[in-house]
């Protein structure tokens, strides 16, 4: 399966990357509408994965470690938010500090940045209302 953000209209560069991977320009449209997201099936992993060396895992001394106060080790703790405050809005993806700070590319910190599939996963879930699914 191969996921793109682009521009909604082809005429905005959506051609050209089409055709560099030889698809009509429809096909790389991201329709959220019909894309659905799980917190325990999607969301969670990627947390554990990118995440939670620094947003929760138990430090050495046996506490957990929460850089800026934000765990992400369970939902209840993510809803929290961090001493900045909410860091997911649900239902709007555009104003949760989460996902903003992942698609800059900001966070994760330390490792690889999140993929573009990965980041919509995100976007997806966080529209559609930030479940505990």
């Amino acid at each position: 399966t191969l996921l793109a953000v682009a521009p909604a209209s082809p005429d905005q560069q959506g051609s050209a990357l089409a055709s560099s991977y030889d698809l009509a320009p429809a096909a790389l449209h991201w329709d959220s509408g019909t894309a659905e997201a799980s917190f325990a099936d999607d969301i969670m992993p990627i947390f554990k994965e990118s995440c939670t060396s620094c947003h929760g895992e138990i430090d050495e001394n046996g506490f957990p470690y929460t850089e800026a106060g934000l765990s992400l080790m369970t939902y209840e703790d993510m809803m929290k938010g961090s001493e900045f405050g909410s860091v997911i809005e649900p239902g709007n993806p555009d104003d949760s500090y989460l996902l903003e700070m992942v698609a800059n590319g900001d966070m994760p910190d330390e490792g690889d940045p999140l993929s573009v599939e990965q980041i919509e996963l995100i976007r997806t879930w966080i529209a559609a209302g930030a479940e505990n699914n």
